[in-house]
């Protein structure tokens, strides 16, 4: 079972600059009506073009038993043929999946399948697109990134996660709560809106330090999978005006990262590292330098972990000869997604190729009861066999 949202990236760019989407953002309510702020999905399943640009998805999934059966089901997602992440849900904790990606077709699939029991019936209860500009931010990631962790050193009483109003691209961000760290309020940036990759205000404001100048800080993430190649963010506030000093050095998994840090009173600093080989655990270590007179800080940290080569989808052709034939067969509608990709969860009507993009071979068509004239899609030069069993 596959449920699909495609929604055109071409939309997405004129919503850009159209007032209501003044920030490029669009939040969709799946399944839901539009309160304002999130958008019914009525309008946005199965529209558009691309332009090629760069955007932000985020998936939020939460059970809370909405079917009567108090059975968190676990399920695959899935972006332009493409497996994204497999989803655990809970009955009581909402989850939430990133990614980074290019739009390269007419249209950006989501799509969430059934990979395990009969019962285990995917869901998806929120979509958000950003567009993010080639010139900012994250313009250092290529093709493309999954989100691991986002996090920000700020309290805010039971929640886990926020989405600042003045973060104009709309990011979760995990809230870092912990005792053995002391919660300091730092001013505004002056030069926040030079960072790079644009944190909000309400995560450079909010920062944590060791409890005193000569403990480290260490933070810790499992990584859903090994040996992957990750890009990092690291955001530091400087909170006090001393004539004291915070030196201190940034290590990942035992490797000194050189950096020679040197954060200034009401200034901003963001450190971007690419391309750091990883294993199962990512460890995040602050250690003071001799001589440094405060304690180790951080604002906000953002993991990402590189997709491997993207697959480009389903040929054209053979995408465009499939649609003709759904469009002329009403027992064939409601097939959506990319037809051939990923391969576990193609179609189960046709059989495709390994070549990339993959080419349909053949059409199964003999248990679906069509009825009426077979209309040309001859622009599927590779198929070789059609199966119409008693037809």
């Amino acid at each position: 079972m596959m449920i699909v949202l495609m929604i055109q990236a071409i939309f997405l760019a004129s919503l850009y600059v159209d007032q209501a989407y003044s920030q490029g953002t669009l939040m969709i309510n799946c399944g839901g009506g539009g309160d304002g702020m999130w958008e019914s999905d009525d309008n946005f399943i199965k529209t558009g073009q691309n332009s090629q640009e760069k955007y932000l998805i985020q998936a939020g999934f939460f059970y809370g038993s909405y079917d009567g059966k108090f059975t968190p089901p676990t399920f695959d997602l899935q972006f332009d043929g493409n497996h994204w992440a497999t989803v655990y849900t809970t009955r009581e904790s909402p989850s939430f999946k990133e990614a980074i990606v290019f739009a390269k077709r007419e249209n950006i699939s989501v799509c969430v399948a059934r990979t395990l029991a009969y019962n285990q019936i995917p869901f998806i209860s929120t979509l958000v697109l950003v567009y993010l500009p080639s010139s900012l931010p994250y313009k250092r990631i290529g093709g493309g990134y999954y989100r691991l962790g986002r996090m920000n050193m700020k309290q805010v009483m039971n929640r886990r996660f926020c989405r600042f109003p003045g973060d104009i691209y709309s990011r979760l961000w995990f809230l870092g709560v912990s005792p053995f760290y002391k919660y300091v309020t730092a001013p505004e940036p002056r030069n926040l809106g030079g960072l790079e990759d644009q944190p909000p205000s309400s995560v450079m404001t909010s920062t944590i330090e060791a409890p005193n100048p000569s403990e480290s800080m260490i933070f810790c993430f499992i990584l859903d999978e090994k040996n992957r190649l990750v890009y990092v963010n690291l955001y530091f506030t400087e909170a006090k005006a001393s004539r004291k000093k915070r030196m201190f050095d940034v290590y990942i998994n035992g490797e000194n990262m050189n950096l020679d840090l040197f954060l200034q009173y009401e200034m901003g600093t963001e450190i971007s590292l690419s391309l750091v080989t990883m294993t199962s655990l990512f460890n995040l270590t602050l250690t003071p330098r001799e001589g440094s007179t405060l304690p180790p800080t951080i604002s906000g940290m953002e993991l990402f972990s590189v997709i491997e080569e993207l697959a480009s989808g389903t040929s054209n052709d053979d995408v465009q000869g499939l649609e003709q034939l759904i469009s002329n067969w009403k027992s064939l509608k409601g097939w959506t997604g990319d037809p051939c990709l990923p391969s576990y969860s193609a179609w189960d009507w046709i059989s495709c190729d390994d070549n990339n993009p993959p080419r349909v071979l053949s059409l199964n068509l003999g248990s679906h009861g069509l009825e009426g004239q077979i209309i040309d899609f001859s622009q599927m030069q590779i198929l070789e066999v059609i199966g119409f069993t008693t037809h």
